[in-house]
């Protein structure tokens, strides 16, 4: 389980089967995002591309629109409790189903850049999640130093998390799947990647010799020569 603190500006929370919490975070909070989340829930591994570019380049050169031009991020939480000061205790106890549903790309071009601002001078080395996540620990004490002097730069963000009913934690575990199924479909969600994240390959992981495992491509965006769908069909 970890815990971290984030401020959500323009924050309004919509109530119903699953809670959802609405607003935008700016540069100087979305650190905390990254340097607690991994992309494991997410069917898809971020990965460089045209997409990630276009981002940065909004950011750098029309930042003022950014959240109008961007649909930012959908995370899932265990729990989301308000603080004072419009800061929230987001908890995630599962980063397997929870963490970053939908916006790995926006997560990533974002994170880029903010490597960029904070004068770190590898980001070309960047091709993957993977590798951010790698540079950016490496970059870590700089961003807590620089942090407060990124622009406003406004990113939408929803979190999704249980009800406070009876069967809230049911009812999320039961939904967050289709939800982030049905948040990618845009993007054409391949049937082996909505498969991986509802853990129906986790038999095949188990039992697949590691040096082998390790050459699989699971779901998208991760690096391997052999497809899932064709140890699927194998087995």
């Amino acid at each position: 389980m970890l815990k971290f603190i984030i401020r959500i500006d323009d924050a309004h929370l919509q109530k119903g089967v699953v809670n959802k919490l609405v607003g935008n975070v700016t540069l100087k909070t979305f650190p905390e995002l990254i340097s607690n989340s991994d992309l494991d829930a997410n069917p898809r591994k971020a990965k460089v591309s045209n997409v990630t570019r276009a981002i940065q380049e909004t950011l750098s050169h029309s930042p003022e629109l950014f959240h109008n031009m961007s649909k930012g991020l959908l995370y899932a939480a265990h729990s989301v409790k308000e603080l004072d000061r419009s800061r929230y205790e987001i908890t995630v106890e599962n980063p397997s189903r929870e963490g970053v549903l939908d916006g790995g790309h926006n997560t990533l071009g974002i994170g880029c850049h903010i490597l960029e601002l904070t004068g770190y001078p590898n980001t070309n080395k960047i091709k993957r999640w993977d590798d951010l996540k790698l540079h950016w620990d490496q970059h870590l004490d700089a961003i807590a130093k620089k942090k407060s002097s990124l622009p406003d730069v406004h990113i939408p963000i929803e979190i999704v998390y249980p009800s406070n009913g009876s069967s809230g934690f049911d009812d999320f575990e039961a939904s967050i799947l289709q939800i982030s199924a049905a948040r990618n479909n845009n993007a054409q969600l391949k049937e082996t990647d909505k498969a991986n994240a509802t853990g129906l390959y986790d038999v095949l992981k188990d039992n697949v010799d590691d040096v082998l495992s390790s050459q699989i491509r699971w779901r998208d965006g991760e690096e391997g020569r052999i497809m899932a769908a064709d140890i699927v069909a194998l087995s």
